[in-house]
């Protein structure tokens, strides 16, 4: 599920690079759907998606997706075709929406996907035609991205979205990138402003295709230095790791360093115009290794333009998109209760 981009693929039969993952999950078969359809180059769904307006020999329209903030890729033709969505219980859909002629991309190959059970990438920018197939709204609530049991991470689209909470306004560009107005950052309960009044950079994006938080150099070298200084004053020393991320012995759902943590719910705080503020907890900045560790997910942005907010930032909120409005609501929830 990727705010960030602004096209659903799947991988599909004969997708070179997916035989060693094909085990874990599906591969589609377009020979064996009756409303698979290929797009045609001179088709403008294909000059909308495909910029370089590539064809395969055959005159069908062609995708290379290479800008994931993972370092994934995908390529493989454009196509359309029925699906059918609604809410799973008890392995049965319930409600189903039926869309015809969706424009979705067949994966002929694909790369450095995060997990071996994924078979595809769900764009939801605002360029995306899954979004516009929905109108113009949807929600998320995205409970814990380590646990792979859990059940309630759920994904609205349509008038059903969930709106609630604080409010900020989008401002949506030819990319079809979310882009909020990052006013400050605060480390505990501290009331000294990083970035105040966007003293580096104002411009945020929220993008679920990636994990961290990435801050503009300027933002990330004062918050890791006020991080640094808020765990010592819990009596957590740091360590680097060999990439230089900045990491603390222990495993911080495990005791001792769970009791340190437990008066702790909010480390950071983001905040936006409109008054609406994003805490971070810690698992929305950490993440615990197999060494023993436990590591800040925060990174020098790539650019110096943009601090771009990972889904991990996004955990354990009801996120809610109406693109009519140019209004994005943030709500702090346990996602299990937006189940009936």
């Amino acid at each position: 599920m990727d705010t960030g981009s602004n096209l659903l693929w799947v991988d599909c039969a004969g997708c070179r690079q997916c035989r060693r993952r094909a085990i874990n999950r599906a591969i589609y078969d377009p020979s064996h759907s009756s409303t698979y359809t290929s797009i045609q180059c001179d088709d403008q769904r294909c000059i909308d998606i495909s910029a370089n307006g590539e064809c395969s020999p055959t005159g069908q329209c062609f995708y290379n997706k290479r800008n994931y903030a993972r370092g994934s890729m995908s390529s493989g033709l454009i196509a359309t075709k029925q699906l059918t969505f609604g809410p799973i219980h008890e392995g049965i859909a319930e409600e189903i929406t039926v869309v015809s002629g969706m424009v979705f991309g067949c994966s002929s190959d694909s790369q450095s996907l995060p997990d071996s059970k994924f078979n595809g990438i769900f764009g939801l920018s605002n360029r995306s035609y899954t979004i516009s197939a929905f109108g113009s709204k949807f929600s998320y609530c995205i409970g814990d991205i380590t646990d792979k049991d859990y059940g309630y991470n759920l994904l609205i689209l349509g008038e059903e979205a969930n709106f609630e909470g604080f409010t900020t306004p989008i401002d949506i560009q030819y990319s079809g990138h979310y882009y909020l107005s990052l006013q400050s950052v605060t480390v505990g309960n501290s009331n000294t402003y990083i970035n105040p009044n966007g003293m580096w950079s104002k411009s945020a994006v929220m993008d679920t295709g990636t994990s961290g938080l990435w801050l503009v150099s300027g933002l990330y070298t004062e918050f890791r230095i006020k991080i640094v200084a808020f765990m010592e004053d819990l009596g957590l020393n740091s360590t680097t790791d060999e990439s230089r991320k900045l990491c603390y012995h222990g495993n911080f759902t495990t005791e001792p360093v769970n009791s340190q943590l437990t008066n702790v719910h909010t480390i950071a705080s983001l905040h936006f115009a409109n008054g609406a503020d994003l805490d971070l907890e810690v698992k929305s900045l950490f993440y615990n290794t197999n060494k023993g560790t436990f590591c800040l997910d925060v990174n020098p942005s790539i650019t110096e333009e943009v601090t771009i907010i990972g889904l991990r930032a996004q955990q354990s909120y009801n996120v809610g998109y109406d693109l009519i409005g140019r209004m994005l609501y943030l709500q702090f929830r346990e996602c299990a209760a937006l189940f009936p």
